[in-house]
């Protein structure tokens, strides 16, 4: 069995639909915010940690993980912030916030975590 996450921060998750990369309008509030603060603080770095369901490959998952992850990347730097503020980390199928029996569970499992360093 897989690991179950610890420390599940909600306005720094961004979740996602079944093999999408696409932000929904309360994800984009979310990187938002995110954008602001890494603006104000132009000495924190985010690490981008990316996740997925356990539905599918391994190897999809990982590379899906990793897209979702370079997906908030990309958003972010369009509002401004630096490319070496952010670091991209793709887990795949790991610590899952929910069960992977249910749809509700999969779509907890569906997302990044951005984790702010340096920041006062």
């Amino acid at each position: 069995p897989k690991a179950k996450a610890g420390g599940f921060k909600p306005n720094f998750t961004i979740f996602f639909d079944r093999g999408s990369e696409e932000f929904s309008s309360e994800e984009i509030q979310k990187l938002d915010h995110i954008a602001v603060l890494l603006r104000d603080h132009p000495g924190s770095l985010a690490s981008l940690h990316g996740y997925s369901d356990s539905l599918g490959k391994a190897s999809q998952n990982f590379i899906l993980s990793v897209g979702r992850a370079d997906a908030v990347k990309r958003y972010l730097t369009a509002k401004g912030c630096r490319e070496e503020q952010l670091l991209v980390v793709g887990h795949g199928a790991v610590k899952f916030l929910g069960p992977n029996d249910t749809d509700a569970g999969r779509r907890l499992n569906r997302r990044v975590e951005i984790e702010i360093h340096n920041a006062p």
